[in-house]
């Protein structure tokens, strides 16, 4: 059985292919994906500027889409459910694995790599552990936030984000605002939000978020304005030098930043700036509790949530919506691909 795929065969070209559908073995799943997200990882990858990601490979992660095959083994669950993918493979046996942090599992494997084929494609294989089963508020588009919506609520639960606290979001891509959502449903009063871009300001203002444009305002002096002791938690989604260096400034003595975004060089910083009890602390993927979290929310929040996706493409389109996202000025925020 064939599939068509959207595959990255060399840095700044995805070229529609042709592959086996991958074989299922006793305990995984076989997806018709309906629907499937592009996401920073895969414009990094496309321009040669992610650290792991690098052609050649079948690109995207986000997906939600139809179970069409089970295998033997396969319990709770069967062909025709809707689901949502959570794309980790994981040992199950290491001491991450079994304390439940699995996300820091020293064999974990994203899709897409290690030989496992990504989500641009018309099937995808996935272990049954990893789907989620779609509450019946939502659809294909919304199910596919719910992969970025678990790296925000993940990195949220880690901050131990209060209710009433003040907090930071640098950034206001997909990651960033779907991490300022979930601040927002862990309590937090007010959760300011910088960017340059104006659409995505626009969209972070729509889901009630303090929206700063970096370029117009100083962020710093804005939030000092009404928190002058600093902010509780700040979230790093943008992963830049400058971005680290401001968070920590931001911050309030013994307050955390989390680094969400996934830096591509070594970064420096005054680690004075940590002297006074800051916590710094990298956030990466997430557990089953974040996934159901994540749906929760968008079943919560379906409706300011449905504004983050902006354009739909087929897979002859994905190269073209990856250099859509090279535009500073795009007015694009999660392109949804349906292959």
């Amino acid at each position: 059985m064939k599939m068509r795929t959207g595959f990255l065969s060399e840095l700044r070209k995805v070229e529609v292919r042709i592959s086996e559908v991958p074989r299922l073995d006793d305990q995984s799943l076989l997806i018709k994906v309906k629907a499937a997200g592009i996401c920073g990882s895969d414009f990094h990858a496309f321009h040669g500027s992610h650290p792991f990601r690098r052609p050649p490979m079948v690109l995207g992660h986000e997906a939600a889409g139809e179970i069409v095959k089970v295998g033997a083994k396969v319990e709770g669950l069967k062909v025709g459910d809707r689901i949502a993918v959570e794309p980790l493979r994981v040992c199950g046996k290491c001491p991450s694995c079994r304390a439940g942090s699995y996300n820091l599992c020293r064999e974990r494997v994203a899709a897409g790599l290690g030989g496992w084929l990504g989500t641009f494609a018309e099937y995808f294989v996935l272990p049954q552990q990893r789907a989620h089963k779609l509450p019946n508020e939502l659809d294909y588009d919304l199910a596919v936030l719910a992969e970025p919506l678990a790296v925000g609520t993940h990195a949220v639960r880690i901050a131990n984000v209060k209710k009433g606290a003040v907090c930071a979001v640098l950034g206001a891509g997909t990651i960033g605002l779907l991490a300022g959502v979930a601040a927002q449903q862990a309590g937090a009063k007010r959760v300011y939000c910088t960017e340059l871009n104006s659409y995505r300001l626009a969209a972070a203002k729509a889901l009630g978020l303090w929206a700063l444009n970096a370029a117009e305002v100083s962020p710093e002096e804005t939030i000092r304005a009404y928190a002058p002791f600093g902010v509780d938690v700040v979230l790093v989604a943008f992963p830049s030098p400058k971005a680290l260096q401001q968070a920590l400034r931001l911050v309030k003595r013994g307050g955390r930043v989390i680094v969400i975004a996934l830096f591509t060089e070594p970064v420096t910083f005054d680690m004075n700036l940590l002297q006074e009890e800051v916590e710094l602390k990298g956030s990466i993927y997430y557990t089953r509790e974040d996934f159901r979290s994540a749906l929760r929310i968008l079943v919560r929040r379906k409706k300011d949530l449905r504004r983050l996706v902006t354009h739909h493409v087929d897979l002859a389109g994905v190269s073209g919506a990856l250099h859509m996202l090279a535009d500073p000025d795009t007015a694009a925020i999660k392109i949804i691909v349906q292959p």
